[in-house]
């Protein structure tokens, strides 16, 4: 993954962040934590649907609520602290 974000021709944040919405879902949390430090990543994308779907891992839902600044606030008051 680190030499992945590392080329230019690569965009994590394709097909509105899938990338991160398939990490969190399959409980891949290292990649979760890299994905966060790309600013091209975005994990409120398609109404923080990476968020909602790591709702039950409250210590992924709290990385992605730190880097969520532009997340619609409804959802993140929502969700298990």
């Amino acid at each position: 993954m680190k030499l992945l974000l590392k080329d230019s021709r690569v965009d994590p944040a394709a097909n509105n962040n899938e990338a991160i919405r398939y990490a969190n879902s399959n409980g891949h949390v290292e990649v979760v934590k890299l994905l966060l430090k790309d600013s091209r990543v975005d994990p409120a994308a398609r109404n923080n649907a990476a968020i909602w779907s790591t709702s039950e891992r409250t210590d992924v839902v709290k990385l992605l609520r730190e880097k969520s600044e532009g997340a619609n606030r409804y959802y993140l008051q929502h969700i298990k602290k």
